[in-house]
């Protein structure tokens, strides 16, 4: 039927929409170069993303978290360095004008004058072309708009506006060509990963078990160049792009693919592999040597950051136009509970940025990014750090080095209170300095030290935490959960930032998985059934709120057949002496997790448990808790 033949001429077309859609190259763009129309940038606006478009291309952008920004400093770079932008901008403009008055050759000749201010506008050769068409100057416009599809060949709508002047000039066979290369760049756009993107993962060499196992796309990390995929199981991995294939069930719907099916049921044949090729990349068009050093000399000490006074690295695009780096602006936002945060330079309140940022990290937690907080939703100008590390390599480079490297080999401590292995600790950061700690936490290796205050800082032992739960909440504080690592002892002291660092050797004992525990397996047990009796107690008196309560608080009673029970049940132990009351003195509760040798420390503990052994009823080891030998 026809129906039938129209179905199956469709997704011979899909299919052939689809591999011509895998061949597109990646665009990478000039110097100042609007990423929408692909002419010089004209009065910037800065995207949510990152991406820098002109101001009457923002309204054809779709999709962006946070609302575009005029960005100051680009818009004196282009100012200084690309003079004839305004110019050409404003008689592309005044053609756009005069095409929607139907006035065709006033239209052509303001596209004229604009191609003759800079000879390199796509989207004037592109405009020109339409409003040739209009003239039925059909030769003219098919060359209009192949020169608009040479200067931007990967580009859907010059591939488009080209078909038109095809079919316009009775060329349906180039016309169908240009229709598939336009809708193979649609659905390569439908083809990008994105946050949220269902993905398989293939091709792995040394994680062959992960080859044809769906996910889905968290986040991209762009230090590792690698995008945070979490599988069905709750894991979480790692992978390139190059390792990704969408899995979307979209199918592409548009004006090329409806064209070209029009063609194609008219009788014409779709173009073979040697004419439906894709054109490739072209090189990216650099500054000339006098317009960069003019805009160098003009702008250069407004590169530096107006907060460290370093030039500008990862620079963000604050609300009211002004620059600042990226992590200066999450230092400045860290301080919003002090008072309101504010731009250094013209006082721009920025609370309502520091809400949208926290919200959205709060909708990524959602989503299932396990550590997403306000200062990673802050996006990188991705114009202005092209400029910046082209202009200034060395000097890039090493700042790059200064923000993405480690601060130092040693370890952040949260002073605070008494933490233990294997217990959960739940902690509410609000001062600014642990704000700052925590989000450099979350970003490395999500561990820190917790160490109790001394009169003269912080004690000479400590436990080192795991986070595994973060929360970010709206006006920046957060939630966060963790769990005892090992405990370590302090070397050496150190501040960074305001807040306490340590240099510090982990015990032994912790290092070895806790091997001299094991040797108390019968305490562990009698310390087990008295805990277990006493929470069965208190559940009587008390309801299953209690037990919960509890279990927030120190985590599940450990299991007896889990590993590392003997250690595990020994800091449970602890813990619950001080939440009972049993044990209130300092020095006291904290040998009870740090004294060495373990012998002494499960001595005192046993000594320790005796008034609840008398309560429950539950009889402990006698003796001097001599380990067992073989």
């Amino acid at each position: 039927t026809m129906a039938s033949a129209h179905a199956a001429l469709e997704e011979d077309a899909d299919r052939a929409i689809q591999a011509l859609a895998a061949k597109v190259p990646v665009e990478i763009l000039g110097d100042l170069q609007c990423p929408q129309c692909g002419c010089s940038l004209h009065d910037p606006w800065t995207l949510g993303s990152g991406r820098t478009v002109c101001a009457a291309c923002v309204t054809r952008v779709s999709g962006e978290h946070v609302a575009p920004v005029a960005n100051r400093l680009l818009a004196s770079i282009v100012q200084h360095c690309l003079p004839h932008s305004a110019q050409a901008a404003a008689k592309r403009h005044e053609g756009n004008r005069y095409f929607k008055e139907g006035q065709w050759q006033d239209a052509i000749d303001a596209y004229t004058a604009a191609i003759g201010i800079d000879a390199a506008n796509p989207a004037a050769f592109a405009n020109r072309s339409i409003a040739l068409l209009k003239l039925d100057r059909h030769v003219e416009a098919i060359d209009d708009a192949n020169q608009a599809v040479v200067l931007r060949p990967l580009w859907a709508k010059w591939h488009y506006r080209a078909a038109a002047a095809f079919k316009a000039g009775d060329k349906p066979a180039e016309a169908l060509v240009a229709l598939f290369r336009a809708a193979a760049l649609e659905q390569s756009e439908l083809n990008l990963i994105s946050p949220g993107s269902r993905v398989e993962i293939f091709g792995l060499e040394h994680s062959d078990e992960f080859n044809g196992k769906a996910g889905k796309c968290l986040q991209f990390n762009a230090e590792e160049g690698r995008w945070e995929v979490r599988l069905p199981s709750g894991s979480q991995i790692k992978v390139k792009a190059e390792n990704l294939k969408v899995l979307s069930d979209k199918k592409l719907e548009s004006q090329a693919k409806a064209d070209l099916l029009e063609l194609l049921r008219k009788g014409h044949t779709i173009p073979g592999p040697e004419r439906l090729g894709m054109p490739q990349a072209p090189v990216p068009k650099r500054l000339e040597p006098t317009a960069k050093e003019a805009g160098i000399q003009v702008v250069r000490d407004d590169l530096d950051c107006c907060m460290c006074s370093n030039l500008l690295c990862e620079p963000n695009v604050l609300p009211c136009g002004h620059c600042m780096c990226r992590d200066c602006v999450a230092r400045l936002l860290d301080h919003a509970l002090q008072s309101e945060p504010s731009c250094p330079l013209c006082r721009h309140n920025l609370v309502p940025l520091l809400r949208q940022l926290n919200l959205r990290a709060r909708e990524q937690t959602q989503r299932g990014l396990r550590f997403a907080h306000g200062g990673a939703q802050l996006t990188v100008c991705t114009a202005l750090e092209s400029l910046l590390s082209q202009w200034f390599p060395q000097d890039y480079a090493e700042r790059l080095s200064e923000v993405r490297t480690p601060q130092s080999e040693w370890v952040p401590i949260f002073v605070c209170s008494l933490s233990s292995p294997f217990i959960p600790t739940p902690l509410h950061i609000f001062e600014p300095r642990y704000r700052l700690m925590m989000r450099r936490c979350v970003e490395s290796n999500q561990r820190f030290g917790m160490c109790l205050p001394t009169e003269d800082g912080f004690a000479d032992t400590g436990t080192m935490l795991f986070i595994d739960r973060f929360e970010q909440l709206p006006d920046g504080r957060s939630r966060i959960g963790t769990k005892g690592v090992s405990r370590f002892s302090v070397i050496d002291r150190g501040e960074l930032d305001g807040y306490s660092t340590a240099l510090i050797r982990p015990f032994e004992e912790d290092l070895q998985g806790f091997p001299e525990s094991a040797n108390f397996h019968n305490e562990a047990l009698a310390l087990h059934r008295g805990a277990q009796s006493l929470l069965l107690t208190m559940q009587q008196r008390g309801g299953r709120g209690v037990i919960e309560q509890f279990e927030r608080q120190l985590g599940t009673l450990p299991d007896a057949d889990s590993p590392q029970f003997d250690a595990h049940m020994s800091f449970y132990a602890a813990q619950l002496l001080q939440a009972m009351g049993v044990v209130d003195d300092e020095k006291t509760l904290a040998d009870l997790t740090f004294l060495q040798p373990e012998r002494d420390r499960w001595q005192l503990l046993l000594q320790s448990w005796q008034p609840v052994a008398m309560k429950t009823g539950i009889s402990l080891p006698q003796g001097d808790c001599e380990e067992e030998t073989n």
